[in-house]
């Protein structure tokens, strides 16, 4: 009779399983505030800025409850974590020099940072979509992004001038990239209203509606 192994480590212990509840829990409140503050003639800032706050938070959710090996969650838990920390400090450097990030995109600067923080939030973005949606998303937005590149080589109307690295990365962290329409009505309306839903929900105010 075969006998069940035990996993043994820390992801596989129960201290973990209290700090990453404990983690979801603080996380979610600190979510929640965030966007209601935000909407509050007392605190409100500015619009890219909000947009990354909730990007950030959004990729921090998805890697802690869509794991790389859904059947073993535990198994890669630390590969989620270094994700978590990688998005933490990417779009956190958005957040926190965020005057320094808007003069070079309105102006269109060269600056190697850029770049590095253009390609690291990509690939975030990729991963972030992969996991909830599948190969078919992140394939198009990789093959977008290779035929803006490689725009030159293709032939007749398939061609265009091209674009280098810094325009592409500054495009990516613009508000015609990843901070922009979408995630705008991510921030401003989806958000609020699946939060409003989850505190029927909770409170059971939806069985009298």
């Amino acid at each position: 009779m075969n006998k069940q192994v035990e996993q043994k480590g820390f992801f596989y212990s129960e201290n973990y399983k209290k700090f990453k509840q404990y983690f979801i829990i603080i996380l979610a409140a600190f979510t929640c505030l965030l966007h209601i503050f935000q909407f509050t003639p007392w605190f409100t800032m500015e619009s890219i800025k909000f947009y990354s706050w909730h990007l950030m938070l959004g990729f921090i959710f998805v890697f802690l409850y869509t794991p790389i090996n859904k059947k073993n969650p535990e198994k890669y838990a630390w590969a989620d974590w270094i994700l978590i920390l990688l998005t933490a400090v990417v779009i956190g450097y958005i957040i926190f020099r965020y005057d320094y990030i808007i003069d070079i995109i309105q102006n269109n600067k060269q600056d190697p940072t850029f770049i590095v923080l253009g390609m690291f939030s990509t690939l975030l973005v990729l991963e972030a979509a992969r996991r909830v949606l599948g190969w078919a998303l992140p394939i198009i937005a990789i093959l977008a992004i290779l035929y803006a590149y490689f725009g030159t080589k293709m032939p007749g109307l398939l061609g265009h001038r091209g674009y280098d690295i810094n325009r592409i990365a500054t495009t990516v962290l613009s508000d015609q990239g990843i901070l922009g329409m979408p995630i705008g009505v991510s921030a401003s309306n989806v958000f609020l209203f699946l939060m409003f839903g989850a505190f029927l929900e909770v409170s059971g105010a939806d069985i009298i509606f």
